[in-house]
């Protein structure tokens, strides 16, 4: 378990203490009080009792070893209110709310570890692919009219990247996985016969187009799984077992 660092611990600190001013924040801001709030059974119910303002002193003594700790005991103060009072319950609505606004406030802390930044930079590209991909109409009158529709809009594959692509397609194999890539092969390249269980595909024969779009699957899996997308040397890689 990675130790929380002085930046994190800071950031931990900063989203407790904005979570504590949230107008929904005041059923969860201190502990629970089964006589004053005529709950007497709640202890017995509710094992791991947890609030915002205790997490907040925790975090304040520095008796967080790490920011998964941290994140665990918020977590459980959502969980508490919906498991005590029920899930269509207001106590439970102000939860999720207050839950929803805590995945948002983290994300910055997100980007401290490699998982969470992988995972950011990703979905970037993914959008950035997207703007490539369709011109918005605002730009379509500057685009030259005599321009060769022809010409690929992605570069072509070198021997490096055939190579990273086959070591990854030996990576990300699961069932589910295939049946992915055999749907992106239907769409981008009717011709390649896809029923077949053992799928064998001649990389060298894609467009340019479905190899990429092969290319940036495999990397959101792999990213998942928290393992990086391959960077092999290797030359020959021109049949790939997708």
């Amino acid at each position: 378990m990675e130790e929380i660092s002085p930046d994190q611990l800071k950031l931990c600190i900063d989203i407790t203490a904005k979570l504590r001013k949230s107008p929904a924040a005041s059923v969860f801001n201190e502990p629970v009080d089964p006589k004053k709030q005529n709950i007497p059974n709640y202890y017995k119910k509710i094992r791991n009792p947890q609030d915002l303002g205790t997490i907040f002193g925790r975090l304040q003594r520095g008796e967080y070893k790490s920011v998964l700790q941290w994140e665990k005991d918020i977590d459980t103060v959502w969980l508490n209110a919906e498991t005590y009072n029920g899930k269509d319950s207001l106590i439970a609505y102000m939860a999720h709310h207050m839950s929803k606004r805590f995945q948002h406030l983290k994300k910055p802390l997100d980007l401290h570890n490699v998982s969470g930044w992988a995972k950011h930079v990703y979905s970037l590209r993914e959008k950035f692919d997207s703007m490539l991909v369709k011109c918005p109409p605002s730009l379509q009158s500057i685009v030259p009219r005599n321009l060769d529709n022809s010409l690929p809009l992605l570069a072509t594959f070198n021997s490096k990247e055939m190579a990273n692509l086959m070591k990854a397609s030996e990576m990300v194999k699961s069932p589910k996985d295939i049946e992915q890539v055999a749907a992106i092969l239907r769409k981008n390249d009717p011709p390649i016969d896809t029923t077949d269980e053992d799928l064998v595909v001649d990389l060298n024969s894609l467009t340019p187009s479905t190899l990429h779009e092969i290319r940036t699957f495999y990397r959101k899996q792999l990213i998942e799984q928290g393992l990086p997308y391959p960077n092999d040397n290797s030359d020959d890689a021109t049949v790939s077992s997708l």
